[in-house]
C-alpha cells in the first residue's frame, strides 16, 4: 500500500490496541464470519476433517456429487429440512440406500458446524433418522463367492474387456490374494513392491487400523506385476488415475462402478446395462466382498484364526493389543 494508506492503518490498529482489541484476533473473527451460504461452512467442515481423517474426500465427492448441486448456493438459514429431506430421497430413488444414509449424516454434520458457529438456531437435518426416514437400517453384508462364483466372474470379465480393463482385472486377482482393503492396493505405489525380495508393504499411515504389514507375493503373482508395470507406463503408483486427478491414482467409484455395471446397476446418467453377472447366476458382490471371500478361502485351507487376522491386518483388541 501507499505510505499514506500504511500510516493511516497504522494508526488504526495502534487505536485498536488502545482499545484493548488484538488486530489479528479482529480480523480472523472477520474472516469466520464470512460464512454465508452451504458451501461455504460445508467446505469448512470437510477442511477440518481431512486434518483428522485420510478419507475426507469421500466426504467431499459425496457433498460435490449430492448436496451441492441443490442447496450449496443457498444462505444456510435459508435451508429447510424439506430440502434435507429431498436430497437423501432423491439417492433412495436412484437405488442407493446406503449412500442415501451417508448423504444424511453428512448433511446433519455440516449444519450442526453452522450450528454450533450461531449461523443458525436449529440444524434443518436433525429430524431425520437414516432407520426411518433415508436408507434404513444397514444389514452386515456377508457375501462370500465360491470357486466357481471366482472362475464364473473371470470369464464375465474376459468377455468385456472394454468394461474391466487388464489393470483392473489385475486389480481384482490382488485383492483375491493378498486380501487387502479395496484402496490399500489401489493407491498403492511401486516403492512399495520390492521385486527382488518379492515382498508389498503396506505403511501404517497408508492403512486403517495404523499397522503396517510386509505381504509375501506368490511366484504366480509376479507376472502380473510386470504386466501392470507395463501399463503404468511410468506412473509411480500401480494403479494411475484414468482422468486427470490431483490423487495420481484410480478412483475407489471406478473399481465400485466396473462391478456394478456388469451387474446391470445405474452408475452414471446413461441407462443401465444388461446384467452380465447376474445372467451367469452369480449373486451381487461388491469389491470389499473379495476381502470377504479371501478371508473364507483361508478358513476352507485350514489356516489358523490367528494367523487370518494377521493376513487381514486387522486391530488387535483388549489386552492382545496391549500385551501381545
Amino acid at each position: 500500500m501507499s505510505y499514506e494508506d500504511a500510516l493511516i492503518k497504522s494508526l488504526q490498529l495502534s487505536q485498536q490496541i488502545k482499545d484493548g482489541i488484538d488486530p489479528k484476533l479482529e480480523a480472523d473473527r472477520k474472516t469466520r464470519q464470512n460464512f454465508k451460504t452451504v458451501n461455504d461452512i460445508a467446505q469448512r467442515f470437510i477442511n477440518r476433517k481431512a486434518g483428522q481423517i485420510e478419507t475426507a474426500y469421500i466426504l467431499q465427492r459425496d457433498y460435490d456429487k449430492r448436496i451441492k448441486p441443490f442447496i450449496g448456493h443457498l444462505p444456510v438459514e435459508r435451508v429447510t429440512p424439506i430440502d434435507i429431506e429431498d436430497i437423501f430421497m432423491n439417492v433412495v430413488h436412484e437405488g442407493y440406500p446406503t449412500v442415501a444414509n451417508k448423504v444424511l449424516f453428512l448433511s446433519k454434520n455440516i449444519f450442526k458446524s453452522a450450528e454450533k458457529l450461531g449461523l443458525i438456531d436449529k440444524n434443518p437435518a436433525a429430524p431425520f433418522s437414516a432407520t426411518e426416514d433415508a436408507g434404513g437400517a444397514e444389514v452386515s453384508r456377508e457375501t462370500i463367492l465360491s470357486k466357481g462364483d471366482i472362475k464364473k466372474a473371470f470369464c464375465v470379465f474376459d468377455q468385456h474387456p472394454t468394461k474391466v480393463p487388464l489393470s483392473t482385472k489385475i486389480g481384482f486377482i490382488l485383492l483375491l490374494i493378498f486380501g487387502t482393503r479395496k484402496m490399500e492396493l489401489f493407491s498403492a505405489k511401486w516403492e512399495d513392491i520390492k521385486m527382488d525380495s518379492q515382498t508389498f508393504t503396506l505403511y501404517e499411515d497408508d492403512t486403517k487400523t495404523k499397522s503396517s504389514l510386509v505381504i509375501p507375493i506368490p511366484d504366480l503373482v509376479m507376472p502380473l506385476l510386470r504386466d501392470l508395470k507395463l501399463i503404468a507406463n511410468g506412473s509411480k503408483y500401480l494403479f494411475p488415475a484414468r482422468k486427470k486427478s490431483s490423487r495420481g491414482y484410480i478412483s475407489d467409484d471406478t473399481i465400485n462402478h466396473t462391478l456394478a455395471n456388469l451387474f446391470g446397476k445405474k452408475v452414471s446418467k446413461k441407462p443401465a446395462g444388461p446384467n452380465f453377472l447376474g445372467e451367469e447366476n452369480i449373486q451381487y458382490f461388491t469389491v470389499h466382498d473379495l476381502r470377504r471371500t479371501f478371508r473364507s478361502l483361508l478358513a476352507y485351507l485350514q489356516i489358523s484364526d490367528e494367523i487370518g487376522e494377521v493376513c487381514m491386518n486387522h486391530a488387535k483388541k483388549g489386552t492382545t493389543k496391549t500385551y501381545n
